[in-house]
Order: structure tokens, then sequence, then C-alpha cells
């Protein structure tokens, strides 16, 4: 008897467990009504609750009987395993909810209206799971599963990308965020891939993180300071990280931090310890060197500039090492200053002016020239006035 009694609640655990189907059906309506839950698609046998954590939600052709019909998110904490809106007609989503808890995938559709300042928590413990969220936005998406992995399929914009246990991969989507984060002990991996992802800061702090950096390409732009920031963790690689805007930020702290080509559009900081392909600096700005640094080089020090207007490379007194290993790394049209060239390769300046305390480089001056001044009124930097 005892033992048949076990039995029954084991199999009212599992039963409870198990995952099952809901449909949304019959139109407009409030989430938490379980009259528009069904157990089919367009069904007529509906459930007795709500969603679990453990079951799986649609929104499909057989949901909704004319465009612009709502859904009224009536509780401030929604769960499910699966999210799905698939073929629905043009639906809105409101309410009160700030919470979203997802414990699979997360797909939206382009035909919608999704409201943006609900938080999606992804809390998959599975491999599999995918975020499609055909170009709706949300204030922040939380990636937080032992074990579980998710793939970003076509766009995901959000304030802020936050992951902090599990698997995540960008694939080859384009993503668009204030801020990336992933500052935990927890083990994760983050797979760029092929995205472009557009941000403003990112951070990854603490150890067992692994980047694959695939041959994607970071753009950080639309405010007036962003900040690149590993810390405490092992070598980080990234691949192509473009500087937009006014000051940019790398920062690390006894780690070191691997890149293929990083751009400077304007005025950069390097507080850190980087490998680079090619570095690439734009005219009339500079990079500033935290001392007793290292940048090591396997390619070469690209300037995007001409005669009237040199970057400048600058460290303080104590200098800081630029090295590489063999072959020669090459500057045109700069002024240097407390760098120092290291390692078996030959290190040269050209068209450029040695500022004092630089160690390792050979400097050719550019050749003097006479310039004429023309179509009046302007400024000095203009290059339209010198002939």
């Amino acid at each position: 008897m005892q033992r048949f009694i076990l039995i029954i609640i084991f199999t009212c655990i599992i039963t409870s467990l198990s995952a099952l189907d809901y449909y949304w059906v019959g139109g407009s309506g409030d989430w938490s009504d379980i009259n528009h839950w069904a157990k089919s698609s367009g069904g007529s046998v509906k459930h007795l609750q709500v969603p679990t954590p453990s079951d799986n939600v649609y929104f499909d052709a057989n949901s909704f009987s004319a465009p612009g019909e709502v859904v009224n998110l009536n509780s401030l904490t929604i769960t499910c395993n699966d999210f799905i809106i698939d073929q629905a007609d043009s639906m809105v989503f409101k309410g009160i909810c700030t919470q979203m808890y997802v414990y699979g995938s997360f797909h939206l559709q382009k035909a919608m209206k999704w409201p943006s300042n609900i938080f999606i928590y992804m809390n998959s413990l599975n491999q599999g799971n995918t975020v499609f969220q055909a170009g709706n936005h949300s204030t922040g998406f939380y990636f937080e599963g032992a074990g579980g992995s998710w793939t970003i399929q076509d766009t995901l914009s959000a304030d802020n990308i936050i992951l902090m246990q599990g698997d995540l991969s960008f694939g080859a989507a384009k993503i668009s965020c204030m801020s990336f984060n992933s500052s935990t002990l927890a083990t994760r991996t983050l797979d760029l891939a092929s995205s472009t992802v557009y941000l403003i800061d990112m951070t990854i702090q603490g150890a067992n993180i692994t980047v694959s950096p695939g041959q994607s390409r970071m753009i950080f732009g639309d405010y007036l300071t962003n900040n690149l920031t590993v810390y405490n963790s092992p070598q980080v690689e990234f691949y192509d990280v473009v500087f937009q805007n006014k000051e940019a930020y790398i920062k690390t702290m006894n780690n070191q931090v691997g890149f293929h080509d990083v751009e400077f559009k304007k005025n950069g900081f390097l507080w850190c310890n980087a490998s680079f392909h090619d570095l690439i600096i734009h005219g009339d700005y500079m990079i500033h060197i935290e001392p007793n640094r290292t940048q090591e080089f396997s390619g070469d020090i690209i300037t995007m500039t001409s005669c009237l207007d040199y970057v400048n490379i600058f460290c303080d007194s104590l200098g800081t090492d630029f090295v590489k290993i063999n072959g020669t790394l090459d500057v045109d049209y700069a002024r240097l200053k407390h760098i120092h060239g290291a390692g078996g390769a030959s290190f040269e300046a050209n068209n450029s002016f040695d500022l004092g305390g630089n160690q390792g480089w050979v400097f050719t001056t550019p050749a003097a020239r006479t310039l004429y001044w023309v179509n009046g009124s302007g400024k000095w930097h203009d290059t339209k006035h010198w002939s």
C-alpha cells in the first residue's frame, strides 16, 4: 500500500513537470484568463491553469480573428518554456508585465507590437534554444542556465544583454544594445561567430569564460565615451573592433586582451595589455597608452591621415612597450612620445616626429614644403585652404 502511494506521488510529480502545449485562442483577452488557453491550435478543450515554466506557449494563425487584437499581460511576472509567435494576425501585447522567464526558446514575429519595457530572463538548462526577436526591442535579455545554450537568429535589440551562465552564440545576427555585461565566476561561453554588434559598453569580468571571436565586428558608438573592459579573466580574444566616439577606452588589469584589427576613429585610451594584428588610427586624434603596459603587433599601425593632420601616440614618462617579434612595425604621419620598440622587428616611423622618450625607432621626418593659404576665411586645419 505504501509503495502504491509512492508510485502515485511520483507519477503526479512527473505529470506536473512534463511540458504541455498551450495555444492562445479567442482573440483579445487577459493572460490569466484560462478560457484563452487551448490544448491544440484553434481547439475548444482548455487548460485548467495558465502556463507554467515547463509549458510551451504558441500564438498562431488560429489565435486571432482580426489584426490589432490585444493580449493583456496582466501579471508582473510571466513564465513559460518555449514562447513562440508564428503566422499570427498582427497583435498587440501590453499590460503591467515587466519580467518574463523563458525556460526554452523565444520567438516573436514582425507583424506585432511588443512592449519594450519587459526584461526577458532566458533560464534554460538545456542545449539548442533559439532567440528570434524579429526586429522588436526589449529592455534587456538575461541569459542564465547551467548547461543551457542559446543562438540568436536574425536580430537582437535590447538596452542591456547580460550573460551569467551557459553558452550564448550571436551567430550571423545583428546585435544592438547599450551594454553587454558578463561579470560572474560561473562557467559561460560567448561565441561572436560572424555577428555585427552595435553597442556602447562591454564588460567581461571573472574567470571561467571563453570568448570565440569568429569573424565578428563590434562597433562602439552613439555616446560620448565607449568602454571595453576585461578584468580578472583569462585572455579574451575579439576580432574586428571599431570605436567611433570622442573617447574610447580598452581596459584590462593583469590579464591580456587580443584583437584582429582595432580602429579608433577619434581619441583612444589603451589602459591594457593587448595584442593586435593592425591598429588603425585616424588623423588629428590621440592614442594615449597607460605606462608599463605592453602592446603586441603581428601587423602594422595604420594611420588614416596625411601630412596635414598627424596622429599622436603618447605615453607618460615611464613609457610603454610596442612589441613585434619579426618583420617591420611601420607608422606614418605620427608624433610619438615615450613609446619603446621591443622584440626582433624593425620599428620605423616615417614622415613622423620624435617628441622624446622613444626607444628603438628609426624616425624619418617629413620633407620641408612651401604651402600657400587660399580661398579666404577659414580654419587652419581645413585642407581646402592650403595649396
